[in-house]
């Protein structure tokens, strides 16, 4: 299955069968380092992100706003027309020559918001911009149409609609709102000096009862725009607020299952993005905690450029138990191969090299991965790509009773096409048992399938405990070079005593490798169509062999 979240492709996917967990990290630059936190769920002032969330979601909100008030002013030049020869004795000259002019200014303001950054500075000298722009022009009409007795100035609400998507508080657009209220009854007093019909309104207490009742509509629309923006404002930061989890706010779930959530989420001491993996579902339970216990204590006990850095582990005060690890920008070595196809040897070598290393950390600290298999696999962006060991959810430490106990009753410790033969049936595992699965990879990478294509999971297992895989060359239709074959051989011998001992003795193999002679796969290979391969059959006698292997 793959899970798909995210504006951007996908870089991170995780999959287990069974009901294992679906984690996805979305594409991130992030630096990596490492948080303390109380666990707790106390109130945390707000932190700089979360002001910048704020107004990302204000910019975006006007951008959307101001083509329609665009296309709404030039709508409007049909009411000049109306407002001249039916209501009012105006000049329709220069109705229309005021109206243009707002026009252009309202083209001018949607032009400067395609530059502004979400950064409260740039957003209130926005603000300000489009009060002086469209201030002037919008008077200029009132007043050229029909002064007291027009009806334009009903069309601040527009204004003042885009004032109030700004979702800022209201002390924030006070002055703005009533800079766009005042210029209205001061175009009319400057209007006067040079229009008869607006010197003659001056006089007229018609007309200055309308002017007055016309100023108190309007600033009860500005008051209005100021409530819902500062109301829009506060919801937005209470719901932004009500996603803490101690010094962490969540953002976005990125992954989920049914053993847990990943979220992205900023943690505000730090001042950096992270992503916070929860318990969750079946995870609930006693063995489940075990579990997510046993990938906190894995990861802690890790500090290696190729494994994913976590940085704490905490249960909140209402029971949620969390950790929080580095959020990464790239994508899983197995939507990698899925996009391109078979790797260039060198590639692959300095690939899987790289996860050895992280695996051969691990097999130091007397830790087995258990789960390798291209999903836990995280090759980061950059010209000079590194390779990250995700996902130590069902890693064991040798000779811990309790991990045996965990998966002691029917539980198969790892994903059917790249688990180790001794897994399947039962036995302990040691670091040459992730050695397998990450040949297993290897000839992944190389070929674009796993090293057994057969039809059902449990003729899978039987071909792990009992078929030698075809050479990576014969599967691919395409010359490797014999070292590099001879490492992949060996690496998924069924005998864990002929196996390279570890991650590290493997990564040595691998970065001493010849590649001479290593050629890139054809672009019309086979290989690099979807479902390209061939399936394997087996026998019908040989598969009840499979299901007896498992426990």
């Amino acid at each position: 299955m793959t899970v798909t979240v995210s504006e951007r492709p996908v870089p991170y996917e995780n999959e287990q069968r069974d009901g294992a967990t679906h984690d996805t990290q979305r594409s991130r630059r992030t630096p990596a380092t490492g948080a303390a936190t109380d666990g707790s769920s106390a109130h945390i002032p707000a932190a700089p992100e979360e002001q910048r969330h704020h107004l990302l979601e204000a910019r975006q909100r006007i951008r959307a706003y101001m083509p329609w008030a665009l296309v709404i002013a030039v709508c409007f030049i049909v009411l000049d027309f109306f407002q001249a020869k039916y209501v009012l004795p105006v000049r329709l000259d220069v109705l229309l020559a005021t109206h243009a002019t707002l026009v252009v200014a309202v083209a001018i303001t949607l032009r400067l918001l395609q530059g502004i950054e979400p950064d409260e500075r740039s957003l209130h000298r926005f603000s300000w911009q489009a009060t002086a722009l469209l201030a002037v022009p919008y008077a200029a009409l009132c007043a050229a149409g029909g002064g007291m007795l027009a009806i334009y100035p009903f069309g601040l609400v527009f204004v003042f609609t885009g004032f109030a998507l700004l979702g800022r508080p209201w002390r924030s657009m006070l002055a703005q709102t009533l800079a766009m209220v005042s210029a209205v009854p001061i175009a009319f007093a400057v209007g006067a000096l040079f229009s008869p019909l607006l010197a003659a309104q001056w006089s007229d207490p018609r007309s200055i009862v309308t002017m007055i009742l016309t100023l108190g509509a309007t600033t009860a629309m500005g008051g209005t725009a100021l409530y819902t923006g500062h109301l829009l404002w506060a919801l937005r930061r209470e719901i932004f607020e009500s996603k803490r989890v101690g010094p962490y706010v969540l953002r976005k779930r990125i992954g989920w299952g049914g053993f847990g959530e990943v979220w992205t989420a900023w943690n505000s001491k730090l001042n950096r993005e992270v992503a916070l993996k929860f318990l969750r579902g079946r995870a609930e339970s006693a063995d489940g905690k075990q579990r997510f216990e046993r990938e906190i204590k894995a990861l802690r006990a890790l500090s290696h450029r190729n494994v994913v850095q976590i940085f704490d582990g905490r249960t909140t005060g209402d029971g949620q138990r969390y950790f929080a690890m580095e959020l990464l920008e790239g994508e899983t070595l197995a939507s990698l191969v899925h996009r391109e196809g078979p790797l260039h040897p060198s590639r692959a070598v300095a690939l899987i090299a790289q996860a050895a290393r992280g695996l051969g950390s691990a097999h130091e600290a007397r830790i087995v991965h258990r789960d390798v298999k291209p999903d836990n696999l995280f090759v980061c962006a950059g010209s000079d790509p590194t390779v990250k060991v995700l996902d130590f959810g069902i890693a064991t430490m040798l000779a811990d009773e309790d991990a045996e106990r965990l998966t002691a009753t029917g539980f198969l410790a790892g994903t059917p096409a790249w688990v180790c033969p001794e897994a399947i049936e039962g036995r302990p595992v040691s670091p040459a048992s992730d050695v397998y699965s990450l040949c297993a990879v290897l000839y992944f990478a190389l070929t674009r399938t796993p090293p057994f294509l057969v039809d059902g999971e449990n003729g899978v297992l039987y071909s792990h405990l009992h078929v030698p895989p075809l050479p990576p060359s014969v599967r691919l239709s395409h010359p490797i070079p014999p070292a590099l074959e001879a490492i992949v051989s060996r690496g998924l011998s069924k005998d864990p005593a002929e196996r390279f001992s570890d991650g590290n003795a493997l990564a040595d193999a691998l970065e001493t490798c010849d590649l001479t002679g290593a050629t890139e796969v054809p672009a019309g290979h086979p290989s690099r169509r979807r479902n390209g391969a061939a399936r394997e059959e087996l026998t019908s006698a040989q598969r009840p062999a499979a299901v007896a292997g498992r426990r």
